[in-house]
Parts: C-alpha cells; structure tokens; sequence
C-alpha cells in the first residue's frame, strides 16, 4: 500500500508489507476525523447446551472483574479491518492495539445484587504488561466514571451501560472491566436451551471502535 501523506507529513509508512505509525497517537492533527479503524467485542456468555440459561454470574460480592469468554470481530473482512482486541486472558485482562477508541460496556441484567455499579475501562499492571495495579475509577483518558443501579432482593433485576474513552499508548499494556456488587446472585430459566452456535445467551459484553 502506498504511504499515508496528510500535507507534507508522512503518518504511516510501509515497506515489505509492515506498516508504521510515523507521528505520535496523542497528534490530534493527525487522527482521522469519523472513521472507524476496526471494531471489536468482548463478550461474557452462556452457550452450555444445558436445559438451563443463566445471566451474569455474580461470583462473589465486592469489585469484580468480567471474566470475557470470547473476542469478536466486528466486521468480518479481517484483512483490511482487525480486531483491534489483541488478546484476552483466562482473568479477563486484555490488550488491545495502539490508538483511541470509543467504548461502551453493558451487564444487560442482574439478579437481586442490591446496590452496584459498572465500571469503564480499568489498566491493569504497568505499560510493559506486568503487575496488578488498577487505574483510578475515573481517570482521564481510560474511564468517565461508574454507572450505578440498585436490584432489590424483592426479585426485580437491573441492567446498566457505561461508555468511554480510551487511550492506549503501549500495545502490552492489559486492561479490565470491574462491577462492584452488595450481593452474591445469578438467575436463571429452563425456557430455552442455549447452544454455541445458533442460540449463544450475551450475559456481559463490551465494544472497542478505534477511532485513531
């Protein structure tokens, strides 16, 4: 592919097929205005093929991370658009490839947690990949803030949406997604059967569109 130009200045070279970033991500300058570079999704789900679906697993009380089973592409012409969701641990942690992006994240519905809140996008460790250290829960650039809800053990449930934006600046540096809940539930029906392809049950997801 040819070399991307904007005036006089180079952003993105190419040679033997390998492409690099000339300019600095943090150049407003020289981020695309509305474009979308790639689109990807995390997604916590129940396609067990057992007689029973179950919502988002509580897993205990406190703050918890989402442990995502899958990354998803959002637009299937891989070569020209991938994932920018780079990897995705057994923990929940993942990395994701340089640049910003829109976020929104979204527990579509829980069971009698009482008080909780959703957290944004959380660092996890330092820009190498290593340690555990969590960025604040509002920090500039990573998470506006928390969305917060109550599900009272009367039995009604609630859902809650948070988005965000984000920079990464280092392509080894893991990132989280936390809930906080007051009370250890999940719930449940035998009404219909989930399976793995055609009937996958979304108990948690969140989507990444990189945007520069």
């Amino acid at each position: 592919m040819p070399n991307l130009v904007l005036g006089s200045t180079t952003v993105i070279s190419e040679s033997g097929g390998t492409a690099t970033v000339e300019v600095p991500v943090s150049d407003q300058q020289y981020l695309p205005k509305g474009l979308s570079q790639g689109v990807g999704f995390l997604l916590h789900i129940d396609d067990a093929g057992d007689a029973t679906m179950s919502g988002q697993p509580a897993g205990g009380t406190g703050d918890r991370i989402i442990v995502f089973d899958r990354t998803t592409n959002g637009l299937s012409d891989e070569t020209e658009w991938s994932n920018p969701i780079t990897d995705l641990n057994a923990s929940g942690t993942f990395t994701l490839a340089v640049g910003y992006y829109y976020y929104k994240v979204c527990i579509p519905s829980v069971h009698q947690w009482q008080h909780w809140f959703l957290y944004g996008v959380r660092t996890y460790g330092d820009s190498n990949g290593n340690g555990s250290a969590l960025s604040n829960k509002t920090d500039t650039e990573v998470s506006l803030g928390f969305t917060f809800s109550y599900a009272a053990t009367s039995g009604v449930n609630d859902g809650l949406h948070h988005p965000g934006i984000l920079r990464v600046t280092s392509a080894k540096q893991r990132h989280c997604i936390q809930y906080h809940n007051q009370y250890n539930s999940v719930h449940g029906w035998s009404g219909i059967t989930v399976n793995t392809t055609t009937d996958v049950c979304i108990r948690s997801w969140a989507s990444f569109i990189k945007i520069g």
